[in-house]
């Protein structure tokens, strides 16, 4: 394996048949392998942070009366989040200069989005119902 290939890739490596073809993962191979890849997948959504995207940075906030934070600021969010087993696929917003960080998929936008599709199904709702009907389908032939 190549030294530069990336640490997650080696959850990706697969065995060989006896013919030389590639076999696919069993579910083992994915769950141990992949569920640690998987299931650490957050998006962090920071605010203005001093980085090299624009040039003095803190110039122009100040100039607005608005403080920026500092990259060490969000770096501790992204450890939390990295050590964190109770967070998977959340939005985290961080914010405010003092490390204020909040989670904003389940806690905003989920009831956002629940309050604008009135009473018609969730999508998930929708895709179980669908499944649903194929099994139908198929146990009845």
């Amino acid at each position: 394996m190549s030294l530069l290939m990336p640490e997650f890739a080696k959850y990706l490596n697969l065995t060989i048949s006896k013919s030389g073809k590639p076999e696919e993962p069993n579910n083992d191979t994915l769950e141990v392998n992949l569920s640690i890849v998987m299931n650490t997948a957050n998006t962090l959504a920071p605010s203005w942070t001093a980085t090299q995207g624009l040039p003095d940075l803190k110039g122009l906030l100040s100039a607005v009366s608005q403080s920026g934070q500092s990259p060490s600021v969000v770096a501790r969010v992204v450890a939390f989040s990295m050590a964190s087993q109770s967070g998977h696929g959340d939005m985290i917003v961080v914010s405010d200069g003092r490390g204020k960080y909040t989670e904003i998929e389940k806690s905003v936008l989920g009831p956002a989005y629940d309050s604008m599709r009135d009473k018609s199904l969730s999508n998930d709702e929708v895709i179980r119902q669908i499944l649903a009907l194929g099994s139908q389908i198929t146990s009845n032939q």
